[in-house]
């Protein structure tokens, strides 16, 4: 990354060149499958979006931004009950989901990328079910299928001493193995 007149950040060349390799592994490898889509397929179509929203815009880049938005918009209502609850059937993965989609919402509110009402809709319902499980005081309650997947860093292990991944796996239990 070089710094741009005006204190912009401009990435390099050879981010470049990794960030379209990346978004041609992503797009060779979706993890779509007939049935039983999961958490990992909607990751691959948000990372697709992002990739297609903030590379120099080519061909390429946009026809990633324009699969994963719309593949979103379906796959918000395939994976998720109409009651807002994600299809895993697992509180841990509806909560990554649920980041998933609202990093795809928060990029879709600085791009106006288009995304639907109903989408929106769709997520606020996701958000309430992930509130009412919880709570006010945010508890993080694990039934079902876990691998503690997250976007966002909780803001209490964002600060902190030491290295994050550290304070993470403090968090998840498995600061006994230190």
């Amino acid at each position: 990354m070089s710094r741009a007149p005006g204190g912009d950040f401009r990435p390099s060349e050879r981010m470049l060149i990794a960030l379209v390799e990346h978004g041609r592994y992503i797009r060779r490898f979706l993890e779509w499958t007939p049935r039983g889509r999961t958490n990992h397929y909607l990751a691959d179509l948000a990372g697709l979006l992002c990739l297609g929203v903030y590379l120099p815009p080519w061909r390429e880049a946009r026809g990633w931004r324009e699969l994963a938005r719309r593949e979103l918009e379906r796959e918000i209502e395939v994976q998720t009950d109409a009651d807002g609850f994600h299809a895993e059937a697992s509180t841990t993965y509806h909560h990554f989901v649920v980041e998933i989609y609202e990093l795809v919402a928060a990029v879709d509110r600085a791009h106006a990328l288009g995304f639907s009402r109903k989408f929106h809709e769709r997520l606020a319902r996701m958000r309430e079910v992930d509130h009412a499980m919880r709570g006010s005081e945010n508890l993080d309650p694990r039934l079902g299928d876990d691998d503690s997947g997250t976007l966002f860093l909780p803001p209490d292990l964002a600060k902190g001493e030491g290295p994050v991944a550290a304070r993470l796996l403090r968090a998840s239990g498995i600061g006994i193995l230190r």
